[in-house]
């Protein structure tokens, strides 16, 4: 069973209704699942890849033993994970949203651990009609799958 503590990194704090609320629910609705998954931290990183490195490079200060990260977007994962790997820190799970090339390459080489791609249909449609390639991620080769949550997104998980 999933267990250690998480920050999460969100795009602009702006209403309730906004997709970086939307988003965040989405992984509330799974992650608060799992009793020993531990929220230590939720921050606004404007989807920057540049704020993220920063507001991870901060949380640092005080969470130095994170398991996870996950972010309302590809590119303040991408952020977060540089701030760990120049901290020289390791073994920390980072989870985007988007599907972006650059993050799928990051999940074939072993970085970022997976992103969620909106709307599922898309590549549960890819799944379905090549059943080797989703959003070119080899499912195969690489040991991900799709999982569709509250019918609304999908997965890559490597």
């Amino acid at each position: 069973m999933p267990c250690g503590s998480w920050v999460e990194l969100m795009g602009r704090d702006d209403n309730y209704r906004s997709i970086n609320h939307i988003r965040s629910q989405g992984f509330h609705d799974i992650i608060d699942n799992f009793p020993d998954m531990k929220m230590v931290n939720q921050q606004t990183a404007n989807w920057s890849q540049t704020e993220a490195y920063d507001v991870t490079e901060s949380l640092l200060q005080q969470y130095s033993d994170i398991d996870g990260v996950i972010c309302g977007n590809d590119t303040m994962a991408l952020g977060a994970m540089a701030a760990i790997k120049d901290a020289g820190l390791g073994d920390v799970i980072f989870v985007g949203f988007d599907g972006s090339d650059e993050v799928i390459m990051s999940i074939k080489s072993g970085g970022i651990k997976a992103t969620v791609m909106q709307p599922s249909s898309r590549p549960i449609c890819l799944l379905n009609s090549f059943p080797t390639t989703v959003y070119g991620c080899s499912h195969t080769s690489l040991g991900s799958r799709v999982e569709v949550f509250s019918g609304s997104i999908a997965v890559c998980l490597a």
